[in-house]
């Protein structure tokens, strides 16, 4: 008699044991998402490949850029993460078109684009002012000049 109801008395706890392990299961996973999740939200940041990321510190004041772009993972409340679009303030200022930009060669004669003609806008504008969404390769040197255009 003894035996039967040590058996049965193993399999009732082996039962109760897998009811509070699944159960203690089932409230870790649910738990560790719901962190995961909240972790997301309030401490990692995406810079796209065609911005300009910068961290503020709240506790010094300093600013830094970001030398990379992707996913940053920074302390709320304490550090701001910030992009520069270079895409929007172009888009803002010219209007969204298609852009398209077959090329140009004015020696055969051809009409410019006008996305050719708006870089030529801030190519010959002279005033040493940098823009976020144009990038200077390297300045012409007056001997690279087409004859004209000095």
């Amino acid at each position: 008699m003894e035996i039967e109801n040590s058996e049965e008395f193993a399999s009732i706890m082996l039962k109760k044991f897998w009811v509070k392990f699944f159960g203690f299961f089932v409230v870790a996973v649910f738990l560790s998402g719901f962190g995961l999740l909240a972790f997301r939200i309030t401490c990692v940041t995406f810079v796209d490949n065609y911005e300009i990321g910068y961290k503020y510190s709240r506790q010094t004041g300093k600013i830094e850029r970001l030398d990379h772009t992707g996913y940053i993972v920074a302390m709320p409340f304490i550090t701001n993460i910030h992009t520069i679009d270079g895409l929007n303030l172009f888009l803002k200022w010219h209007g969204r078109d298609d852009y398209g930009n077959s090329g140009y060669n004015s020696n055969r004669g051809e009409t410019p684009s006008v996305f050719n003609q708006i870089l030529m806008a801030y190519a010959y504008e002279g005033s040493g002012k940098n823009y976020p969404f144009l990038t200077v390769i390297r300045e012409l040197k007056p001997e690279e000049m087409v004859r004209g255009q000095r």
